[in-house]
């Protein structure tokens, strides 16, 4: 046992001196880098609005739009939209492309529409006014600014001349809020991804994944020699200026093990994993049998709707599947999709925001849909045997053949609707809800379908969920979260790193007075 023990301490002791100077370094970069990303949660810019807008006003002439409609070939995505002077109908052609917008009553195009509507939506959401915009650039790409953890594309960058220089990301398919930048945000991002993820290297390839594992490995090295020293190493025999580096490295040890094993994981998962995110359009809409009539009796209806009032009951039916109160809700839009039996109206009533809804109600999912109601676009009758369950499990066969495998409950497939972001569909993704379809393949797959837009929003697999998995336990410790909620699950975070900044501190320390002892 003895032998045990000192074998034991003389590789502990190897690698504690080997690997101390890389050690020590990732630990500054990392320790302070990791404190300035909940620092940006803290202090970065909010909206002032926290869902889209609905839509407030619908001048329509049924036989115009169900004309225009039928000319839109090849159209990936027809919604009707909300936008600051009236609903427009929206068209997607191309999803990279920019949206094509005609007005409801003369089917006549609105040019340059996505951008305004863009603008529009910037100040909606920020409160700061059109007249401070100073540049728009539009992105079909991933940027330093706008880095790849985001979910949607393409946006456009609205820059606003205000004191602290806000930058507005929006997504005119879903009139969504991407992200929300200023001066200070900006700089604290670039600094967390320059020490954080080493983004200035990723031109570099593999060879950055080498530096990086280093580091870690060297970080991992020292935690588990540490953790030898302190079972094996008497408290009472150490030097008096020893004791407070121990002290600290009884409480960080293990975060230590966690943070660096997961990050490990992390990297080599992004970057040699095939990518399993990203936003994808079902294939082109059947549009030939649109019809006016069911366009006039829906149409009319959100009409109704709208004028009757916050406070008074709506008469349109809300089928199986979905909430069955009939209470009035605002309206988010009304989307011409694809299903099994031809051309859909999918109609879309907002969902009510929690009494002063803040940013922690967004990181834990604010729905933008309460109920909804589809109906026959070449009849207008409503759908009383077709519901959001069930379009969700058409879609997902449609993005996948092999969907037909999918975990079956009863010979039914299992499909659960997502209010919540949480394990394998987080924040990034930006869209709730959605329904989570989970298949039988040999992957374990998950597919995440926003019926909304009748959109691919997600997918998954058992792999991508083990490493998601060790990233929220392990590396952002999203245990804690369902006993603290993010913000103290933050102050915690921040104190054990405030601790490894201590045990890093003091362990240079006593390796520079080893130093200067050696040299007398």
């Amino acid at each position: 046992m003895a032998a045990i023990k000192n074998k034991m301490n003389r590789t502990a002791n190897w690698a504690h001196q080997f690997f101390v100077w890389p050690a020590a370094f990732a630990c500054l970069c990392w320790l302070i880098s990791g404190f300035l990303h909940p620092l940006m949660t803290w202090i970065g810019p909010q909206p002032i609005k926290y869902r889209a807008p609905a839509v407030q006003m619908v001048n329509y002439q049924a036989e115009q739009t169900a004309k225009l409609i039928q000319k839109q070939q090849d159209a990936l995505l027809i919604k009707l939209v909300a936008s600051e002077k009236g609903a427009l109908l929206q068209v997607t052609q191309q999803a990279d492309q920019p949206r094509a917008y005609y007005q409801l009553d003369t089917g006549k195009p609105v040019l340059n529409q996505d951008e305004k509507q863009a603008r529009w939506l910037a100040s909606y959401y920020t409160g700061i006014a059109a007249t401070e915009q100073m540049q728009v650039d539009y992105l079909t790409e991933y940027t330093a600014e706008y880095p790849w953890v985001n979910r949607l594309l393409p946006v456009y960058r609205v820059a606003f001349n205000d004191d602290e220089q806000h930058v507005a990301f929006i997504y005119t398919e879903t009139n969504a809020l991407a992200g929300l930048n200023n001066t200070t945000r900006t700089l604290l991002q670039s600094t967390f991804r320059a020490l954080h993820t080493w983004n200035w290297l990723e031109p570099l390839g593999f060879i950055r994944v080498l530096i990086i594992g280093y580091l870690m490995i060297a970080l991992f090295a020292m935690s588990a020699s540490g953790f030898i020293y302190l079972i094996t190493r008497a408290w009472r025999r150490m030097p008096s200026n020893n004791k407070w580096h121990r002290a600290t490295a009884y409480a960080v040890t293990l975060p230590l093990f966690m943070w660096s094993f997961s990050g490990f994981y992390h990297l080599l998962k992004a970057e040699y994993a095939n990518s399993q995110v990203g936003v994808s359009l079902t294939t082109p809409l059947q549009l030939q049998h649109v019809s006016a009539t069911a366009l006039q009796q829906v149409l009319s209806q959100i009409q109704q709707q709208i004028h009757k009032g916050a406070d008074k009951d709506a008469h349109i039916d809300v089928h199986k599947g979905t909430d069955e109160k009939k209470h009035k809700k605002a309206i988010n839009g009304l989307a011409i999709l694809n299903s099994p039996s031809g051309p859909i109206l999918r109609l879309s009533y907002q969902a009510d925001l929690p009494k002063n809804a803040n940013k922690n109600h967004k990181y834990k999912g604010l729905n933008s849909e309460a109920t909804v109601a589809y109906f026959d676009a070449t009849t207008g009758h409503a759908l009383s045997t077709f519901n959001d369950k069930d379009y969700a499990i058409w879609l997902a066969k449609t993005y996948r053949p092999d969907a037909s495998k999918a975990q079956t409950n009863n010979n039914e497939i299992i499909a659960e609707q997502v209010r919540h972001f949480g394990m394998g569909y987080d924040f990034r993704n930006k869209r709730l809800p959605v329904w989570r379809v989970t298949l039988n393949d040999a992957q374990k797959s998950q597919l995440f379908i926003d019926t909304q837009s009748g959109v691919l929003a997600d997918h998954n697999n058992a792999s991508s969920r083990l490493e998601s998995l060790s990233f929220s336990m392990l590396h952002k410790w999203g245990f804690l979260v369902p006993l603290t909620g993010r913000t103290q699950r933050d102050y915690i975070m921040v104190f054990f790193l405030g601790l490894a900044f201590v045990l890093t501190v003091f362990g240079l320390r006593l390796k520079l007075n080893g130093r200067k002892k050696v040299k007398r």
